[in-house]
């Protein structure tokens, strides 16, 4: 069956299903509408896609963290000389902090979602435990128990039958992008005798390595999207999107096909 290339006006949409209707030797598009009610008014708008919000903001993030890092940071590494901000370069230096903490949060956040997104509903993990019975989760357990390494490293292979994630070779920045995040979101309260974690933290935030960091988040989606067949719950990367149609015999059909 032959894809089709479908124009989009937006990434962040929720996959469209389009229909091959056989007797009338047309393919019809359909986009999955939500209709929201918000205090007297009614919103009614296309559905999104939520990886893709969390990535998109992510990449809106890096590029602005990025543009600050090359002229506030960049030039001043060749030279072995101790800099003092001024207050001027000081507040582009929080704007920078603000913008890669957010690509951070965001693009983990992003795989987060796509990795329950991912789970098919009736699928049951059953995890080996020492010394126990094995133990078994079903979906939501899944979602609520089972780490998000775990779940790209050893659920999602066994569910859909794809290579696992650690083979890649960007999944030790991954595992280093979830570390950063997790020192990010659990920020502590530091007694001064503790300060140096904190400095630990705005290091690695100050270390352009932090940007393969955060686009290890990307390419691993990248990668899962081409493990798999065409997936509903993938997000869309690019401004077009080759979509396989579904055969119907004619329109009347339909009111018996499952839509996913």
């Amino acid at each position: 069956m032959s894809g089709i290339t479908h124009e989009l006006y937006d990434k962040r949409l929720k996959k469209p299903v389009i229909y091959r209707v056989e007797d009338l030797n047309e393919d019809i598009t359909m986009q999955e509408i939500v209709t929201m009610k918000i205090g007297k008014c009614e919103l009614r708008f296309d559905v999104p896609n939520f990886t893709s919000i969390f990535l998109s903001k992510s990449e809106k993030e890096l590029l602005s963290a990025k543009e600050i890092y090359k002229t506030l940071i960049n030039s001043k590494l060749p030279v072995r000389e101790r800099f003092v901000l001024t207050k001027e370069d000081t507040v582009t230096l929080f704007n920078y902090l603000e913008h890669v903490q957010a690509a951070i949060t965001m693009a983990f956040t992003a795989v987060e979602c796509l990795a329950n997104d991912l789970l098919p509903d009736n699928f049951v993990y059953e995890e080996k435990c020492k010394g126990i019975e094995t133990r078994k989760y079903d979906r939501k357990e899944i979602e609520r128990w089972i780490s998000t390494i775990d779940k790209l490293a050893l659920v999602i292979p066994q569910a859909l039958k794809i290579k696992s994630p650690k083979t890649y070779n960007f999944w030790p920045k991954f595992t280093k992008l979830k570390d950063l995040r997790n020192d990010i979101v659990h920020f502590r309260s530091l007694f001064p005798i503790e300060q140096l974690e904190k400095e630990r933290i705005i290091s690695l935030l100050l270390n352009d390595s932090v940007f393969g960091k955060i686009s290890s988040a990307f390419d691993l989606i990248k990668k899962i999207q081409t493990e798999l067949p065409p997936h509903a719950k993938m997000p869309i990367l690019k401004n077009t999107e080759i979509i396989d149609p579904i055969k119907i015999p004619t329109w009347e059909s339909l009111g018996v096909t499952k839509i996913d």
